[in-house]
């Protein structure tokens, strides 16, 4: 299946006279048109010291945080009150010690899959059951494929992950976990590093997959000297 890459840099140039004139013009042009539609969520001092993550599943808004006691928080999206939490550190099937959002395919609205770093597992996680107390919160739990641990970003499309890492070994890879086989994509010709150097720094890279369109978005932090 062939796919389109979008590649999104952040470019960091010592000396950039332009940067901010043009950071001023982006937040004027935000102010303008959408500052009659913000509205603010006043959220209690405990919560969400560390929010590391948003995603939307059904009419929740769902929000990781690594400091607390529970990693997971399912706020509703009409009043922003918290419904509801998991994520416990330890290893059992309703635990989290280092979660990430994994985009994936999946048909049902109501289910949100995690991957752990740290747990070395995939868990697919039943928002409905979760509000409803239901016991069969967790819908799938399933290790996660050794090469794709570390990275900082990934989504499932069928039996393939694809995904980054703060590496230098390319733009993103994709694993397929039927042949448990990883290919790197690599870097474009038009951000080679020059010749004799390396990409010193790679950091805070992240991917978005859009199956319809055939389309894969990555966007990084690097620094070449």
């Amino acid at each position: 299946m062939k796919m389109k890459y979008i590649l999104i840099f952040s470019l960091f140039l010592l000396g950039c006279a332009s940067g901010s004139k043009q950071q001023k013009m982006s937040l004027e042009k935000i102010e303008e048109s959408s500052v009659d539609s913000l509205v603010l969520h006043p959220v209690p001092g405990m919560e969400l010291w560390c929010s590391d993550g948003l995603s939307v599943c059904d009419s929740c808004l769902l929000i990781l945080d690594r400091c607390q006691d529970k990693k997971l928080y399912v706020y509703r999206l009409n009043d922003f009150k918290c419904v509801a939490n998991i994520g416990t550190v330890g290893q059992g099937p309703e635990d989290m010690i280092f979660p990430f959002f994994l985009h994936n395919n999946i048909s049902s609205s109501n289910q949100q899959t995690i991957y752990d770093v740290n747990m070395a597992r995939i868990k697919t996680i039943d928002i409905h059951s979760l509000l409803s107390g239901s016991k069969e919160i967790i819908k799938q739990n399933i290790p996660l494929p050794a090469e794709v641990i570390g990275s900082t970003d990934m989504s499932q499309i069928g039996d393939s992950y694809y995904g980054t890492k703060d590496s230098n070994e390319g733009l993103f890879f994709i694993y397929s976990q039927t042949d448990s086989i990883m290919k790197w994509i690599p870097y474009s010709k038009s951000v080679q590093p020059s010749e004799g150097n390396k990409l010193t720094t790679v950091g805070q890279s992240r991917i978005t997959v859009h199956l319809n369109q055939k389309l894969v978005a990555v966007a990084m932090r690097y620094y070449n000297p």
